[in-house]
């Protein structure tokens, strides 16, 4: 199981084939930070707890007990080895896990 911490949850989420789970900074508490998990397939927010701590809040998604793998925001999320190509849509994890065409420059 993939854990969030202090050096990597700005870069990336939890996902498995049912969820996405995260810890962001909170748009309406400056110095504070969210929680949340979601059904990727719906939209449909499981939970959304503001107003955290940055502990507070990665600690309460990481003990959501599942077997989540940690996928980067930063580009496609590892949809397939550096310089094989472009991404074909179904490989990119962050296109499955948001539901958005990432554009294919920046993946892999």
């Amino acid at each position: 199981m993939s854990l969030l911490t202090p050096e990597n949850y700005a870069a990336g989420l939890l996902v498995d084939e049912e969820l996405l789970g995260g810890v962001s900074k909170d748009p309406q508490v400056p110095g504070r930070y969210l929680a949340y998990v979601l059904r990727h397939t719906t939209g449909e927010y499981l939970g959304y707890v503001p107003n955290l701590l940055q502990e507070e809040a990665l600690a309460l998604i990481n003990r959501v007990e599942r077997a989540w793998a940690f996928e980067s925001t930063s580009a496609c999320g590892g949809c397939g080895k550096k310089g094989e190509g472009k991404c074909d849509g179904n490989q990119c994890a962050i296109k499955r896990a948001t539901r958005r065409s990432a554009p294919a420059e920046e993946c892999c």
